[in-house]
């Protein structure tokens, strides 16, 4: 479901900090998902280690570097 990866939706969002990846009325970091605003089943999806919060946070450069080394055969 491709609303599990998005923190705009209840699907993906950490339901701790509703998505905004801080606790309610501060500025500390959420300990549940620690800044992804992702729930933990969403971040347990790996693709070669990484979940999509390591992916989101290479650079442009990174990213394009990373997937052109990514190597798929058939369906998993």
């Amino acid at each position: 479901e491709p609303r599990t990866f998005s923190f705009n939706s209840s699907y993906g969002a950490c339901s701790d900090c509703e998505g905004f990846g801080v606790e309610e009325g501060t500025e500390r970091v959420c300990g549940t998902c620690n800044g992804t605003r992702l729930k933990k089943e969403s971040l347990a999806i790996k693709l070669e280690g990484m979940s999509i919060a390591d992916l989101s946070d290479k650079s442009l450069h990174q990213g394009v570097e990373w997937f052109s080394k990514l190597e798929l055969s058939g369906n998993r």
